[in-house]
């Protein structure tokens, strides 16, 4: 049923319960899963040398959570690919999902508190409300 799924990646805890539901699903329709993680740049990056620091910056935690992503997207037996982009999470995620006419994103959810999510909005109800495919929610 779900051919090409796209799963939201930024190597937290939701983010990963997410990927492994993305390759359960994947496995039971014999699909793909393309694995994106969103970088946000800088507020104040002017300069494309500033931008790069940024990607160079997530390198770290988030390089050893996509090898541990791709581990287990081998052990699965799944086709993963992943990519990494700078931008808003939301805006990124709804955009790569219409232009590669995805079936399904998978994303997680991180909790907000009442207040934060009030001022900020969340990115899942922004991906929710402008997704051009079904959207799984991973608590």
């Amino acid at each position: 049923m779900f051919k090409q799924i796209l799963a939201g990646f930024d190597g937290s805890e939701s983010s990963k319960r997410a990927f492994q539901a993305a390759l359960h699903l994947a496995a039971e329709s014999s699909g793909a899963v393309v694995v994106l993680t969103v970088v946000r740049a800088p507020e104040a990056a002017e300069l494309e040398g500033e931008v790069d620091a940024a990607l160079r910056e997530t390198n770290g935690a988030l390089a050893k959570a996509i090898g541990w992503a791709k581990q287990q997207a081998q052990q699965a037996g799944v086709s993963c690919t992943f990519r990494k982009q700078i931008g808003h999470p939301a805006e990124l995620i709804t955009r790569v999902a219409g232009e590669g006419k995805f079936d399904l994103i998978v994303i997680g959810r991180r909790g907000h508190s009442p207040v934060k999510h009030w001022l900020v909005g969340s990115t899942t109800d922004r991906i929710v409300d402008h997704a051009p495919c079904a959207v799984l929610i991973v608590h």
